[in-house]
């Protein structure tokens, strides 16, 4: 799987391309490790019966 754009493609705009290089110098398992503690979080705020928390911390693995 090719990521990169190459020459007569389209290419990122500035703020696409400044985010890209800040994100890619984390590991994918730090944004493996996030989604995973928040899946965690939320099931033991479940359990504990903090149910509007736990739905509020099950939405952020969408955006990892």
């Amino acid at each position: 799987m090719q990521s990169k754009v190459g020459a007569g493609e389209r290419s990122e705009d500035r703020f696409t391309g400044a985010i890209e290089r800040v994100t890619s110098k984390a590991p994918s398992s730090v944004y493996l490790g996030c989604a995973l503690g928040a899946m965690i979080g939320s099931a033991v705020l479940k359990i504990v019966g903090k149910n509007g928390w736990a739905c509020s911390l099950d939405s952020g693995p969408r955006l990892f």
